[in-house]
Protein backbone atom coordinates (compact mmCIF):
# COMPACT_ATOMS: atom_id res chain seq x y z
CA UNK A 1 0.00 0.00 0.00
CA UNK A 2 1.45 3.56 -1.11
CA UNK A 3 1.56 5.57 2.75
CA UNK A 4 1.35 9.54 2.44
CA UNK A 5 4.89 9.67 3.31
CA UNK A 6 6.05 8.32 -0.38
CA UNK A 7 6.30 10.80 -2.79
CA UNK A 8 5.11 10.53 -6.81
CA UNK A 9 8.50 8.76 -7.54
CA UNK A 10 7.48 5.93 -4.98
CA UNK A 11 4.11 5.29 -6.92
CA UNK A 12 6.15 5.01 -9.75
CA UNK A 13 8.74 2.78 -8.73
CA UNK A 14 5.81 0.17 -7.18
CA UNK A 15 3.63 0.08 -9.85
CA UNK A 16 6.69 -0.46 -12.57
CA UNK A 17 8.40 -3.15 -10.17
CA UNK A 18 5.56 -4.57 -9.16
CA UNK A 19 2.00 -4.35 -10.68
CA UNK A 20 2.60 -3.92 -14.17
CA UNK A 21 5.07 -7.07 -14.36
CA UNK A 22 3.04 -9.47 -12.43
CA UNK A 23 -0.05 -8.17 -13.82
CA UNK A 24 -1.55 -11.58 -14.65
CA UNK A 25 -1.36 -12.60 -11.09
CA UNK A 26 -3.94 -10.61 -9.98
CA UNK A 27 -7.30 -11.67 -11.31
CA UNK A 28 -8.84 -8.13 -10.17
CA UNK A 29 -6.60 -5.94 -12.12
CA UNK A 30 -6.81 -8.17 -15.27
CA UNK A 31 -10.66 -8.50 -15.17
CA UNK A 32 -10.14 -4.18 -15.27
CA UNK A 33 -7.67 -4.22 -17.63
CA UNK A 34 -9.98 -6.42 -20.17
CA UNK A 35 -12.89 -3.96 -19.07
CA UNK A 36 -10.76 -1.01 -20.19
CA UNK A 37 -10.05 -2.99 -23.43
CA UNK A 38 -13.56 -3.75 -24.34
CA UNK A 39 -14.68 -0.11 -23.73
CA UNK A 40 -11.45 1.42 -25.52
CA UNK A 41 -11.75 2.77 -29.59
CA UNK A 42 -8.73 4.61 -31.15
CA UNK A 43 -10.25 7.52 -32.80
CA UNK A 44 -10.98 7.16 -36.56
CA UNK A 45 -8.09 7.96 -39.20
CA UNK A 46 -5.60 7.32 -36.39
CA UNK A 47 -2.04 6.98 -37.86
CA UNK A 48 0.21 5.56 -35.82
CA UNK A 49 2.77 6.12 -38.67
CA UNK A 50 2.34 9.93 -39.00
CA UNK A 51 4.05 12.04 -35.80
CA UNK A 52 1.00 14.00 -33.79
CA UNK A 53 1.40 17.69 -33.61
CA UNK A 54 1.56 19.28 -30.18
CA UNK A 55 -0.96 22.72 -30.16
CA UNK A 56 1.76 25.60 -30.47
CA UNK A 57 4.78 23.81 -31.27
CA UNK A 58 6.47 23.03 -34.32
CA UNK A 59 7.92 19.54 -32.40
CA UNK A 60 6.83 17.18 -30.44
CA UNK A 61 8.59 17.16 -27.02
CA UNK A 62 9.55 13.79 -25.06
CA UNK A 63 10.05 13.95 -21.29
CA UNK A 64 12.18 10.85 -19.91
CA UNK A 65 12.71 9.85 -16.33
CA UNK A 66 14.70 7.63 -14.74
CA UNK A 67 14.70 5.30 -11.40
CA UNK A 68 18.22 3.32 -11.50
CA UNK A 69 17.70 0.21 -9.21
CA UNK A 70 21.38 -1.08 -9.12
CA UNK A 71 24.86 0.93 -10.59
CA UNK A 72 27.72 -1.69 -10.98
CA UNK A 73 29.95 -3.41 -10.59
CA UNK A 74 32.40 -1.84 -12.32
CA UNK A 75 35.14 -3.51 -14.65
CA UNK A 76 38.75 -2.14 -15.49
CA UNK A 77 39.38 -5.30 -17.71
CA UNK A 78 36.33 -4.81 -20.44
CA UNK A 79 36.01 -1.09 -19.77
CA UNK A 80 32.24 -1.37 -18.99
CA UNK A 81 29.66 -1.45 -16.21
CA UNK A 82 26.23 -2.99 -15.66
CA UNK A 83 23.15 -0.89 -15.07
CA UNK A 84 19.23 -1.43 -14.37
CA UNK A 85 16.72 1.10 -14.48
CA UNK A 86 13.18 1.80 -15.66
CA UNK A 87 12.58 4.36 -17.95
CA UNK A 88 9.43 6.20 -18.18
CA UNK A 89 8.64 8.49 -20.97
CA UNK A 90 6.12 10.97 -21.83
CA UNK A 91 4.45 13.27 -24.57
CA UNK A 92 1.37 14.74 -25.69
CA UNK A 93 -0.47 13.40 -28.44
CA UNK A 94 -3.93 15.09 -29.29
CA UNK A 95 -5.43 12.83 -31.50
CA UNK A 96 -5.95 10.77 -27.98
CA UNK A 97 -7.36 13.36 -26.02
CA UNK A 98 -10.74 13.44 -24.00
CA UNK A 99 -11.02 9.23 -24.46
CA UNK A 100 -11.33 8.47 -21.37
CA UNK A 101 -11.99 10.41 -17.80
CA UNK A 102 -9.51 9.55 -15.89
CA UNK A 103 -5.87 7.56 -16.15
CA UNK A 104 -6.45 4.86 -18.52
CA UNK A 105 -4.74 1.46 -19.58
CA UNK A 106 -4.54 1.10 -22.99
CA UNK A 107 -5.01 -2.73 -24.20
CA UNK A 108 -1.73 -4.54 -26.12
CA UNK A 109 -3.37 -4.89 -29.23
CA UNK A 110 -3.73 -1.14 -29.51
CA UNK A 111 -1.21 0.50 -31.64
CA UNK A 112 0.01 4.20 -31.43
CA UNK A 113 2.37 6.35 -32.60
CA UNK A 114 5.54 6.21 -30.29
CA UNK A 115 9.04 8.13 -30.78
CA UNK A 116 12.36 6.15 -31.67
CA UNK A 117 14.04 6.33 -28.57
CA UNK A 118 17.22 4.71 -29.02
CA UNK A 119 20.32 3.42 -26.13
CA UNK A 120 23.62 4.06 -26.63
CA UNK A 121 26.89 3.29 -25.31
CA UNK A 122 25.76 0.04 -25.01
CA UNK A 123 27.88 -3.37 -24.95
CA UNK A 124 24.30 -5.34 -23.88
CA UNK A 125 20.81 -4.52 -23.44
CA UNK A 126 17.66 -5.94 -22.49
CA UNK A 127 14.97 -3.79 -22.75
CA UNK A 128 11.38 -4.97 -22.09
CA UNK A 129 8.32 -2.56 -22.32
CA UNK A 130 6.30 -2.79 -19.28
CA UNK A 131 2.42 -3.00 -20.16
CA UNK A 132 0.35 -1.48 -20.19
CA UNK A 133 0.32 2.13 -21.31
CA UNK A 134 -0.56 4.67 -19.66
CA UNK A 135 -3.26 7.36 -20.95
CA UNK A 136 -3.96 10.72 -19.53
CA UNK A 137 -7.55 12.61 -20.03
CA UNK A 138 -5.44 15.63 -21.99
CA UNK A 139 -3.81 13.09 -24.67
CA UNK A 140 -0.48 12.55 -22.20
CA UNK A 141 0.88 9.31 -23.30
CA UNK A 142 3.28 7.15 -20.38
CA UNK A 143 5.31 4.28 -21.33
CA UNK A 144 7.54 2.58 -18.90
CA UNK A 145 10.90 0.44 -20.04
CA UNK A 146 12.81 -1.59 -17.92
CA UNK A 147 16.15 -2.23 -19.04
CA UNK A 148 19.25 -4.50 -18.36
CA UNK A 149 22.33 -3.12 -19.57
CA UNK A 150 26.09 -3.00 -19.76
CA UNK A 151 27.56 0.20 -20.76
CA UNK A 152 30.84 1.21 -22.39
CA UNK A 153 32.96 3.39 -19.99
CA UNK A 154 36.41 4.45 -21.69
CA UNK A 155 38.07 4.69 -18.13
CA UNK A 156 41.89 6.65 -18.07
CA UNK A 157 43.56 4.24 -15.73
CA UNK A 158 46.84 6.59 -15.22
CA UNK A 159 46.09 7.69 -11.70
CA UNK A 160 44.75 4.47 -10.43
CA UNK A 161 43.85 3.72 -7.96
CA UNK A 162 43.36 7.55 -7.09
CA UNK A 163 41.55 7.98 -10.26
CA UNK A 164 38.18 9.49 -11.50
CA UNK A 165 36.24 7.93 -13.92
CA UNK A 166 33.43 9.48 -16.34
CA UNK A 167 30.64 7.30 -17.77
CA UNK A 168 27.75 8.19 -19.93
CA UNK A 169 24.66 6.98 -21.12
CA UNK A 170 23.12 8.55 -24.12
CA UNK A 171 19.22 8.40 -25.10
CA UNK A 172 19.11 9.49 -28.74
CA UNK A 173 15.87 10.42 -30.33
CA UNK A 174 17.14 9.91 -33.79
CA UNK A 175 16.28 12.33 -36.49
CA UNK A 176 12.24 13.77 -36.56
CA UNK A 177 10.69 16.57 -35.21
CA UNK A 178 10.68 15.79 -31.94
CA UNK A 179 13.17 16.96 -28.72
CA UNK A 180 14.39 15.23 -26.08
CA UNK A 181 13.71 16.62 -22.33
CA UNK A 182 14.47 15.22 -18.69
CA UNK A 183 11.97 15.49 -16.49
CA UNK A 184 9.00 13.63 -14.56
CA UNK A 185 6.05 12.98 -15.95
CA UNK A 186 3.19 15.50 -15.85
CA UNK A 187 0.59 12.68 -14.15
CA UNK A 188 3.32 11.67 -11.60
CA UNK A 189 4.52 15.28 -10.87
CA UNK A 190 3.02 16.83 -7.81
CA UNK A 191 6.09 19.03 -6.73
CA UNK A 192 8.28 16.54 -4.76
CA UNK A 193 10.07 15.33 -7.49
CA UNK A 194 13.65 17.10 -6.90
CA UNK A 195 15.31 15.53 -10.04
CA UNK A 196 14.36 13.57 -13.35
CA UNK A 197 16.99 10.69 -12.36
CA UNK A 198 16.10 8.96 -8.94
CA UNK A 199 18.29 6.32 -7.27
CA UNK A 200 18.49 3.69 -4.90
CA UNK A 201 21.58 4.30 -3.56
CA UNK A 202 22.17 0.60 -1.75
CA UNK A 203 22.56 -0.75 -5.60
CA UNK A 204 25.13 1.07 -6.08
CA UNK A 205 28.11 -0.66 -6.74
CA UNK A 206 30.64 -0.06 -3.43
CA UNK A 207 34.00 -0.10 -5.50
CA UNK A 208 33.51 3.40 -6.89
CA UNK A 209 31.90 6.29 -5.06
CA UNK A 210 28.90 7.97 -7.48
CA UNK A 211 30.54 11.64 -6.47
CA UNK A 212 28.13 13.69 -9.11
CA UNK A 213 25.14 12.52 -11.75
CA UNK A 214 24.52 15.51 -14.74
CA UNK A 215 21.78 14.91 -17.00
CA UNK A 216 22.38 16.87 -20.32
CA UNK A 217 20.34 17.54 -23.23
CA UNK A 218 21.59 19.23 -26.75
CA UNK A 219 21.13 18.86 -30.47
CA UNK A 220 23.58 16.58 -32.07
CA UNK A 221 24.49 15.32 -35.16
CA UNK A 222 27.40 12.96 -36.68
CA UNK A 223 27.96 14.98 -39.34
CA UNK A 224 28.03 18.61 -38.46
CA UNK A 225 30.04 19.79 -35.78
CA UNK A 226 28.94 23.33 -34.95
CA UNK A 227 25.06 22.03 -34.54
CA UNK A 228 25.55 20.93 -30.37
CA UNK A 229 23.40 23.78 -27.96
CA UNK A 230 22.92 22.41 -24.55
CA UNK A 231 19.51 23.44 -23.99
CA UNK A 232 19.05 21.84 -20.62
CA UNK A 233 21.36 20.61 -17.67
CA UNK A 234 20.68 19.19 -14.51
CA UNK A 235 23.46 18.40 -11.59
CA UNK A 236 23.24 15.96 -8.60
CA UNK A 237 25.78 15.97 -6.29
CA UNK A 238 25.98 12.59 -3.69
CA UNK A 239 28.34 13.57 -1.52
CA UNK A 240 25.41 13.66 1.42
CA UNK A 241 25.09 9.58 0.38
CA UNK A 242 27.41 7.86 2.81
CA UNK A 243 24.69 6.65 5.18
CA UNK A 244 23.49 5.00 2.80
CA UNK A 245 25.63 1.83 2.42
CA UNK A 246 24.87 1.31 5.85
CA UNK A 247 22.35 -1.22 7.09
CA UNK A 248 19.50 0.19 8.41
CA UNK A 249 15.48 -0.74 9.08
CA UNK A 250 13.19 -0.67 6.37
CA UNK A 251 10.99 1.83 8.73
CA UNK A 252 13.64 4.34 9.31
CA UNK A 253 12.52 7.31 7.55
CA UNK A 254 16.97 7.61 6.05
CA UNK A 255 15.94 4.03 4.60
CA UNK A 256 13.60 5.22 2.71
CA UNK A 257 15.47 8.25 1.46
CA UNK A 258 18.17 6.30 0.54
CA UNK A 259 16.03 3.83 -1.40
CA UNK A 260 14.29 6.78 -3.52
CA UNK A 261 17.75 8.91 -3.51
CA UNK A 262 17.46 12.02 -5.10
CA UNK A 263 20.67 14.18 -4.09
CA UNK A 264 21.34 17.91 -4.00
CA UNK A 265 20.29 18.91 -7.75
CA UNK A 266 19.98 21.92 -9.47
CA UNK A 267 18.73 22.81 -12.93
CA UNK A 268 19.54 25.16 -15.71
CA UNK A 269 17.79 25.75 -18.96
CA UNK A 270 19.16 28.03 -21.72
CA UNK A 271 16.41 29.83 -23.13
CA UNK A 272 18.89 31.01 -26.08
CA UNK A 273 19.09 27.50 -27.20
CA UNK A 274 15.41 26.95 -28.56
CA UNK A 275 17.05 24.92 -31.28
CA UNK A 276 19.08 27.53 -33.13
CA UNK A 277 21.00 25.19 -34.96
CA UNK A 278 18.52 22.64 -35.02
CA UNK A 279 16.99 22.45 -39.10
CA UNK A 280 14.36 19.98 -37.95
CA UNK A 281 13.88 18.96 -41.87
CA UNK A 282 17.46 18.07 -41.68
CA UNK A 283 17.82 14.02 -41.22
CA UNK A 284 21.29 14.42 -39.82
CA UNK A 285 20.53 16.24 -36.77
CA UNK A 286 18.70 14.93 -33.58
CA UNK A 287 18.64 15.57 -29.67
CA UNK A 288 20.45 13.57 -27.20
CA UNK A 289 19.92 13.13 -23.82
CA UNK A 290 23.04 12.39 -21.60
CA UNK A 291 23.33 10.82 -18.54
CA UNK A 292 26.88 11.36 -16.87
CA UNK A 293 28.15 9.67 -14.06
CA UNK A 294 31.20 11.22 -11.88
CA UNK A 295 33.24 8.25 -10.34
CA UNK A 296 35.83 8.43 -7.49
CA UNK A 297 37.28 5.15 -6.91
CA UNK A 298 37.55 3.87 -3.13
CA UNK A 299 41.05 3.80 -1.51
CA UNK A 300 40.29 1.66 1.39
CA UNK A 301 40.94 -1.52 -0.12
CA UNK A 302 43.90 -0.51 -2.14
CA UNK A 303 45.49 1.08 0.87
CA UNK A 304 45.27 -2.42 2.83
CA UNK A 305 46.67 -5.04 -0.34
CA UNK A 306 48.91 -2.51 -1.76
CA UNK A 307 50.61 0.29 -0.15
CA UNK A 308 50.16 -0.39 3.32
CA UNK A 309 52.32 -3.85 2.88
CA UNK A 310 54.65 -2.08 0.40
CA UNK A 311 55.30 0.76 3.33
CA UNK A 312 56.10 -1.81 5.68
CA UNK A 313 58.32 -4.29 3.72
CA UNK A 314 60.51 -1.32 2.67
CA UNK A 315 60.55 -0.41 6.40
CA UNK A 316 61.67 -4.18 6.85
CA UNK A 317 64.76 -3.37 4.61
CA UNK A 318 65.95 -0.40 6.29
CA UNK A 319 66.26 -2.20 9.42
CA UNK A 320 68.26 -4.04 7.46
CA UNK A 321 71.37 -0.47 8.24
CA UNK A 322 71.01 -1.22 11.73
CA UNK A 323 72.39 -4.67 11.95
CA UNK A 324 76.05 -5.47 12.45
CA UNK A 325 77.75 -5.85 9.31
CA UNK A 326 79.49 -8.44 10.82
CA UNK A 327 76.84 -10.55 10.72
CA UNK A 328 76.69 -11.89 7.11
CA UNK A 329 73.87 -14.36 7.71
CA UNK A 330 71.64 -11.63 9.38
CA UNK A 331 71.75 -9.16 6.96
CA UNK A 332 71.63 -11.19 3.41
CA UNK A 333 68.71 -13.35 5.22
CA UNK A 334 67.09 -10.28 5.82
CA UNK A 335 67.47 -8.34 2.29
CA UNK A 336 66.84 -11.25 0.30
CA UNK A 337 63.56 -12.05 2.18
CA UNK A 338 62.28 -8.47 1.60
CA UNK A 339 63.20 -8.42 -2.09
CA UNK A 340 61.26 -11.57 -2.32
CA UNK A 341 58.39 -10.51 -0.53
CA UNK A 342 58.35 -7.31 -2.97
CA UNK A 343 57.96 -8.87 -5.60
CA UNK A 344 55.30 -11.05 -4.46
CA UNK A 345 53.36 -8.22 -3.47
CA UNK A 346 54.21 -6.54 -7.01
CA UNK A 347 52.39 -9.46 -8.57
CA UNK A 348 48.76 -8.69 -6.74
CA UNK A 349 48.59 -5.68 -9.39
CA UNK A 350 48.21 -8.39 -12.22
CA UNK A 351 44.71 -9.16 -11.87
CA UNK A 352 44.20 -5.11 -13.22
CA UNK A 353 43.97 -4.91 -16.84
CA UNK A 354 47.34 -4.39 -18.76
CA UNK A 355 47.36 -0.91 -20.58
CA UNK A 356 49.87 0.56 -22.73
CA UNK A 357 50.98 3.21 -19.80
CA UNK A 358 52.63 3.88 -16.35
CA UNK A 359 49.53 3.44 -13.66
CA UNK A 360 50.21 5.78 -10.20
CA UNK A 361 50.60 1.67 -8.63
CA UNK A 362 52.81 0.79 -10.85
CA UNK A 363 54.99 3.99 -9.82
CA UNK A 364 54.25 2.84 -6.22
CA UNK A 365 55.14 -0.68 -6.62
CA UNK A 366 58.46 -0.41 -9.17
CA UNK A 367 59.99 2.75 -6.60
CA UNK A 368 59.20 0.10 -3.45
CA UNK A 369 61.08 -2.66 -5.73
CA UNK A 370 64.08 0.09 -6.28
CA UNK A 371 63.99 1.07 -2.53
CA UNK A 372 64.78 -2.86 -1.51
CA UNK A 373 67.44 -3.93 -4.24
CA UNK A 374 69.10 -1.18 -3.03
CA UNK A 375 69.19 -1.71 0.57
CA UNK A 376 70.69 -5.56 -0.53
CA UNK A 377 72.89 -3.33 -3.00
CA UNK A 378 74.21 -1.68 -0.38
CA UNK A 379 75.20 -4.61 2.07
CA UNK A 380 77.11 -5.97 -0.54
CA UNK A 381 79.00 -2.51 -1.42
CA UNK A 382 79.65 -2.27 2.52
CA UNK A 383 81.06 -5.48 2.64
CA UNK A 384 83.50 -4.77 -0.12
CA UNK A 385 84.63 -1.63 0.94
CA UNK A 386 84.91 -3.20 4.54
CA UNK A 387 87.79 -5.88 3.33
CA UNK A 388 89.48 -3.80 0.82
CA UNK A 389 92.38 -3.40 2.55
CA UNK A 390 93.40 -6.90 3.02
CA UNK A 391 92.37 -7.66 -0.40
CA UNK A 392 94.53 -4.98 -1.96
CA UNK A 393 97.60 -6.56 0.10
CA UNK A 394 97.11 -9.74 -0.79
CA UNK A 395 97.46 -8.42 -4.28
CA UNK A 396 101.00 -7.32 -4.38
CA UNK A 397 103.82 -9.94 -5.51
CA UNK A 398 106.02 -10.71 -2.43
CA UNK A 399 109.76 -12.23 -2.48
CA UNK A 400 111.28 -14.51 -0.31
CA UNK A 401 113.39 -11.76 1.48
CA UNK A 402 110.23 -9.78 2.32
CA UNK A 403 108.50 -12.39 3.70
CA UNK A 404 112.04 -13.14 6.18
CA UNK A 405 111.60 -9.46 7.04
CA UNK A 406 107.93 -9.83 8.08
CA UNK A 407 107.77 -12.77 10.11
CA UNK A 408 110.73 -11.22 12.01
CA UNK A 409 108.92 -7.70 12.19
CA UNK A 410 105.49 -9.84 13.77
CA UNK A 411 107.77 -11.86 15.93
CA UNK A 412 109.35 -8.73 17.25
CA UNK A 413 105.72 -7.25 17.77
CA UNK A 414 104.69 -10.23 19.79
CA UNK A 415 107.73 -9.96 22.21
CA UNK A 416 107.02 -7.28 25.04
CA UNK A 417 110.00 -4.39 24.42
CA UNK A 418 110.96 -4.62 28.42
CA UNK A 419 112.75 -1.28 27.89
CA UNK A 420 109.86 0.37 26.79
CA UNK A 421 107.73 -1.08 29.78
CA UNK A 422 110.82 0.05 32.35
CA UNK A 423 110.69 3.53 30.77
CA UNK A 424 106.68 3.93 31.34
CA UNK A 425 106.40 2.69 34.70
CA UNK A 426 109.51 5.23 35.89
CA UNK A 427 107.36 8.05 34.29
CA UNK A 428 103.92 6.80 36.26
CA UNK A 429 105.68 6.29 39.27
CA UNK A 430 107.50 10.07 38.82
CA UNK A 431 103.90 10.94 38.48
CA UNK A 432 103.96 11.58 34.90
CA UNK A 433 101.24 10.45 32.67
CA UNK A 434 101.99 9.44 29.27
CA UNK A 435 100.83 11.80 26.52
CA UNK A 436 97.48 10.84 25.11
CA UNK A 437 97.80 12.85 22.21
CA UNK A 438 100.96 9.95 20.94
CA UNK A 439 98.72 7.15 22.31
CA UNK A 440 96.06 7.88 19.98
CA UNK A 441 97.65 8.96 16.80
CA UNK A 442 99.05 5.90 15.67
CA UNK A 443 95.84 3.88 16.19
CA UNK A 444 93.82 6.95 14.63
CA UNK A 445 96.11 6.62 11.28
CA UNK A 446 95.47 3.08 11.04
CA UNK A 447 91.61 3.61 11.15
CA UNK A 448 92.03 6.05 8.78
CA UNK A 449 93.39 4.01 6.30
CA UNK A 450 91.27 0.82 6.89
CA UNK A 451 88.09 -0.16 4.83
CA UNK A 452 86.06 -1.11 8.05
CA UNK A 453 86.32 3.06 8.54
CA UNK A 454 84.62 3.98 5.20
CA UNK A 455 82.21 1.29 5.78
CA UNK A 456 81.11 2.20 8.81
CA UNK A 457 80.73 6.20 7.63
CA UNK A 458 78.16 4.44 4.80
CA UNK A 459 76.19 2.55 7.18
CA UNK A 460 75.48 5.90 9.18
CA UNK A 461 75.01 8.04 6.18
CA UNK A 462 72.28 5.28 4.80
CA UNK A 463 70.47 4.89 8.00
CA UNK A 464 69.07 8.45 7.41
CA UNK A 465 68.92 8.86 3.58
CA UNK A 466 67.13 5.86 2.67
CA UNK A 467 63.71 6.71 5.22
CA UNK A 468 64.38 10.28 4.29
CA UNK A 469 64.30 9.70 0.65
CA UNK A 470 61.19 7.48 0.68
CA UNK A 471 59.39 10.14 2.69
CA UNK A 472 60.85 12.59 0.27
CA UNK A 473 59.05 10.14 -2.75
CA UNK A 474 55.94 9.41 -0.86
CA UNK A 475 54.64 13.04 -1.00
CA UNK A 476 55.82 13.60 -4.04
CA UNK A 477 53.36 10.83 -5.26
CA UNK A 478 50.56 11.47 -2.96
CA UNK A 479 50.87 15.33 -4.15
CA UNK A 480 51.17 14.93 -7.94
CA UNK A 481 48.16 11.83 -7.85
CA UNK A 482 45.92 13.44 -5.59
CA UNK A 483 44.78 16.16 -7.65
CA UNK A 484 43.04 12.94 -10.16
CA UNK A 485 40.75 13.08 -7.08
CA UNK A 486 37.79 14.98 -6.41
Amino acid sequence: MITTKMNTWTYVAIVATTLFVTCGANEELDATYEHDEMNFQLPNGYNDRRIPKQRGKSMVDVRCAIFIQSLGGFSEKTMTFEMQFFRLCEWEDHRLANLTEDLAFLPEEVKIWKPPVLMMSLAEVDEVQLRPILLTPAGQVIVRHEVRATVHCLMDLHAYPMDTQTCSLFINLVSGNYRFHWGVPSNFDTGSAKSAAILRMPGVHSQLRLEKLEMLAYTNSHIYEDVRCIYQSETCYFNDAKECFRYCPQSEERCYQCNHYFGDCSTSIAEDCEMTKFNKTNMHVFTTGEMRFTLVRRLRYHLLQTYVPCFFIVFMAWINFWLDMDSPPARVSLGVTTVLTIITQSAQTSRIPEVSYIRAIDVWVSVCQIFVFLALVEYAVVSYIKRWRHIKKAQKPTSPASTKESKNQMEARQQPNTTDVRQQSNATDSGQQPDAGDSRQQPNAKRLRSGRYYAEAIERVARIVYPTAFLVFIVIYVCVYNQFRI
